[in-house]
């Protein structure tokens, strides 16, 4: 325990629990859902003789509202382990037991959506940043195109002849 830090009694969870507790506790907690709109010409004109425009949701191909969450305050480990009572240990525990893998997946995922819609308005350090938490901490990897057509060739070989 490092200076300053409380005990505090850690939960453990079932994985039904857990998916629970992310999901319909925590998640709705730290993120809000937004209609996603855009600005359509109404055909009025205003005092001045401009056109009139209006904000209408945007609706997919079947015709549902589309909407997106977004995290006002940022999403991290931490924040969830908190908001769960749980510590990094208890959750690399439970990224390692088979019986959590499918929900510390989904409970991935959403991290990685989340850091991959920053990575989206980021430059900079910033971007490189984002990357390496994705690489490091989520498995993400450079995507590497290989052509298929070189016959009788190792992929060493290939590589060696497009340096």
């Amino acid at each position: 325990m490092w200076k300053g830090e409380r005990e505090v009694a850690r939960k453990k969870y079932t994985p039904k629990k857990l998916e629970k507790a992310f999901f319909e506790e925590f998640l709705p907690s730290v993120a809000r859902t937004v209609v996603l709109t855009e600005r359509k010409a109404t055909g009025r004109k205003d005092y001045y003789g401009h056109d009139v425009y209006e904000d209408v949701p945007i609706k997919n191909d079947r015709g549902d509202v589309m909407t997106s969450m977004e995290f006002p305050g940022g999403l991290t480990k931490e924040m969830m382990y908190s908001a769960l009572g749980i510590s990094s240990s208890t959750w690399s525990n439970y990224q390692n037991d088979e019986n959590y893998r499918e929900v510390t997946d989904q409970i991935n995922a959403v991290f990685t959506g989340y850091l991959n819609r920053r990575l989206e308005t980021s430059d900079g350090k910033a971007a490189q940043g984002l990357i390496f938490i994705l690489k490091s901490c989520y498995g993400q990897t450079d995507k590497i195109e290989v052509k298929a057509t070189t016959v009788g060739m190792t992929l060493e070989e290939y590589l060696a002849q497009h340096d």
